[in-house]
């Protein structure tokens, strides 16, 4: 399933259980007061790699270089504090950015 952002019934991106960072939310704490460390764009590749997708099909679906989608891996995986695609399916499972529709 190739995501294509604004057309009927495509994947809205995900809010990773916290809000979408923005210049003026980027620290402000979300309901839960969490601080949201993903970008909308990282939000969307960990959604796609969690679900199964290589480093090159997420970079195919979201039109960008498989060296940006691996540049997005690395700052989220950072970020998440996970070492691994199984690390990054868990938070995803756990964050409801994922429930495990695999491609």
């Amino acid at each position: 399933m190739e995501y294509k952002p604004g057309l009927p019934g495509a994947r809205a991106a995900p809010v990773f259980n916290m809000r979408i960072q923005t210049h003026e939310n980027r620290h402000k704490p979300t309901e839960n007061g969490r601080i949201n460390p993903l970008t909308k764009r990282e939000c969307e590749v960990a959604t796609l790699l969690a679900e199964g997708l290589s480093v090159k099909e997420v970079a195919k679906s979201l039109h960008v270089s498989a060296k940006t989608v691996d540049t997005h891996k690395t700052r989220l995986m950072s970020k998440l504090g996970v070492h691994n695609r199984v690390e990054l399916v868990r938070v995803a499972l756990q964050n409801g950015l994922t429930s495990l529709h695999l491609h």
